[in-house]
């Protein structure tokens, strides 16, 4: 799924999900072979988990920290 679409369908801004990834809320997104992102359902329920913590009022930092704790004891 293109970031257009992930856009469309978790009611973020592209922009928004390009810094989630820049920062580490989710992980780097796979890229087609032209550089653009192809997100997974893994990479869709990363962001879905982002936007449900944020919407409880969860902050960046805060998300920043449970995610990466979260992925730490999945390694």
């Amino acid at each position: 799924m293109n970031i257009k679409e992930v856009s469309e369908k978790y009611d973020l801004t592209p922009d928004t999900l390009r810094y989630y990834e820049r920062i580490g809320v989710i992980p780097p997104i796979t890229r087609d072979k032209n550089g653009y992102r192809d997100f997974s359902e893994t990479d869709l329920n990363w962001v879905y988990f982002a936007k449900v913590l944020r919407n409880a009022g969860v902050s960046v930092e805060g998300l920043i920290t449970l995610v990466s704790r979260v992925r730490a004891v999945k390694h």
